[in-house]
């Protein structure tokens, strides 16, 4: 074998038997094998565990094997595939098993509901949890100029009177979230304010 070459190997071994390959090399990659694991020796050395997409190779300063012993321990034959030289042998395949469970996420359904009247200092729900929805628009209809701005979230103005907590959306605009939970809605304007709420969500 010259120094480039590289040779492929389809062996086949009887169970609780063994074989030797006089061929020298510097490396030995298991490319296939039909059981899980078996054995190999290099010369006369130790013997190490090899399997499929295993590679040996020998240490740079450690001169070039000219034997390998392959054992078979198992109770049944073994069919393996190897590539034994000098070259580099690159093998990039991947093998993956398993399950995904997949959901669709681009909204297919526009909803809404009518719009909820929200009292003054009253922590009011405006719009319950929904594990379908993808995003939520949520509009303040109080009257353009009049400056009664709302606050939504799980809990806003739950410190009582004076208390800043939540998404503040102002007169005639309209805020996104993008949640499935439940939303609360509080304001202390004096007056009872229109609050709606339009969203997408998933079939």
């Amino acid at each position: 074998m010259s120094k480039q070459d590289v040779r492929d190997y389809p062996l086949s071994i009887a169970a609780n038997s063994q074989i030797e390959l006089n061929v020298s090399g510097r490396f030995i990659r298991c490319l296939s094998s039909s059981l899980d694991d078996f054995l190999i020796m290099v010369d006369d050395g130790t013997e190490y565990f090899f399997a499929s997409g295993i590679e040996y190779r020998l240490p740079i300063e450690q001169q070039d094997f000219k034997k390998v012993t392959i054992k078979n321990n198992n109770g049944s034959t073994l069919t393996i595939r190897l590539a034994v030289g000098y070259g580099v042998l690159k093998d990039d395949r991947r093998n993956f098993s398993g399950s995904v469970t997949t959901k669709e996420v681009v909204p297919q359904v526009l909803d809404d509901d009518p719009v909820t009247t929200v009292a003054s200092g009253s922590q009011t729900t405006i719009i319950t949890a929904n594990t379908d929805r993808v995003a939520l628009h949520i509009t303040n209809h109080a009257p353009a100029g009049s400056g009664y701005s709302i606050m939504v979230g799980d809990a806003p103005g739950a410190g009582g009177a004076g208390t800043v907590r939540g998404i503040i959306i102002p007169p005639q605009s309209t805020f996104t979230l993008y949640t499935t939970a439940l939303v609360r809605c509080w304001h202390e304007n004096g007056v009872d304010i229109d609050v709606a709420c339009t969203w997408t969500e998933r079939n």
